[in-house]
């Protein structure tokens, strides 16, 4: 997010960092594709409506004009639209969408130099309202722009300096306006594209804070562990029809021992830091892209674990009841070791004969049963799926 703003508040015309304008390109590519396949499409129509011009201006060369249009440059044209659609990378687009004017851009110089008539000068105009037509109508990167622009210059250069046969003023008058025209369109391009970026920055924006805003009403706010809200989530997921069937679910209930004791001997903001440190060991058991440690309610925790049989989940819990203990966290009213320790419930099953909440009741009985048995210690469900190893 802070990228996304720092971005957002640098120069309008300063680069984006690099991993901005990668995830632009590949968030925008197919779209840009799109758009210049039609465009493609369009320029090659407005591409054969200038053989009415070449036929009024070079009628002494239309044959040439009328074989390069069919012959070489509309193929070229049609061809360009066809790969346009799989033009997903920056550099094919820029190439594709450079290629439309140029080819029509060569095509008119070529015929104004096999021509003699008189009109053959106004393809200094022509050439202007190419690269115009190009850098307002083709969706053409800043950098396509200045190659069409740079190329569009460099031929009217070249014409203008070979008169033939036109009044040497004639091309004077009629270069600079033209000169003006095709920069003030590279300029609005460059704009444009800017533009676009800054739109899809603020939009980024706005998702990102609606996911940071998703993600903190999902998660406890002192663990940074999932919420109860979450985990309903998580549960529902895995037990709803459509989902298939998930078997074997565990579940490892557990809290920390003689919490209110800790509380009153060394007081709330200590009682939170040690939570933080509890909930903190609970990350290293959490394996799987659906797996679930969640803050359950005060100083209760849970850990949802699909396709995790009960002996496994048996033995995750010992790893974070002894990680819970290695912490040594001093805790005078703990009788057991004088630190912090934890006792576990868990329980088993396939999710086609046992309910979260059944599953999570079943747990909750362990956890009362490895409390009345001294604390410190996981108690397993009688009850739970036969013993495997964790699916993959």
């Amino acid at each position: 997010m802070r990228e996304v703003d720092g971005a957002l508040g640098a120069s309008g015309y300063q680069s984006l960092p690099r991993w901005l304008e990668q995830r632009f390109q590949a968030e925008t590519g197919e779209r840009q594709a799109q758009a210049l396949f039609h465009a493609s499409l369009g320029a090659a129509l407005f591409y054969n409506a200038q053989l009415l011009a070449e036929w009024s201006l070079t009628p002494d060369a239309f044959g040439l004009a009328a074989a390069l249009h069919f012959g070489l440059v509309t193929p070229a044209l049609l061809a360009i639209a066809a790969f346009a659609r799989a033009a997903l990378t920056p550099l094919r687009r820029d190439l594709l969408g450079f290629a439309v004017p140029a080819l029509i851009a060569l095509q008119a110089t070529a015929v104004y130099f096999a021509s003699a008539s008189a009109g053959s000068p106004h393809y200094l105009d022509l050439l202007a309202v190419i690269g115009i037509l190009a850098n307002t109508s083709l969706p053409l990167s800043s950098r396509a722009s200045l190659w069409t622009t740079t190329l569009c210059l460099a031929l009217l250069a070249l014409l203008a300096n070979t008169p033939n046969g036109a009044p040497a003023q004639l091309y004077a008058s009629s270069l600079t306006p033209s000169v003006l025209c095709v920069m003030m369109t590279l300029y609005s391009a460059i704009k444009r594209n800017n533009e676009a970026r800054r739109s899809y920055l603020l939009d980024l924006r706005h998702r990102l804070r609606i996911d940071e805003v998703g993600a903190e009403a999902r998660h406890d706010p002192l663990t940074g562990l999932a919420n109860r809200r979450r985990l309903e989530e998580a549960a529902r997921g895995l037990w709803a029809k459509d989902s298939g069937h998930v078997s074997p679910i565990s579940i490892i209930l557990y809290d920390v021992d003689r919490f209110k004791s800790y509380n009153d001997l060394y007081g709330h903001q200590a009682g939170d830091e040690c939570l933080r440190q509890v909930a903190a060991c609970a990350l290293a058991e959490i394996g799987a892209d659906d797996d679930v440690a969640a803050r359950y309610g005060g100083e209760e925790f849970i850990l949802l674990l699909p396709r995790t049989p009960l002996d496994e989940a048996r033995r995750a819990a010992e790893r974070l009841r002894a990680a819970v203990a290695a912490l040594r966290i001093p805790h005078s009213g703990g009788e057991e070791l004088g630190v912090v320790t934890a006792s576990f419930g868990v329980a088993s099953a396939d999710s086609a004969h046992c309910r979260f909440e059944a599953l999570t009741a079943e747990a909750d009985a362990a956890l009362y049963r490895a409390k009345r048995s001294g604390r410190n210690r996981v108690v397993a469900a009688s009850v739970g799926l036969p013993k495997g190893p964790k699916a993959a």
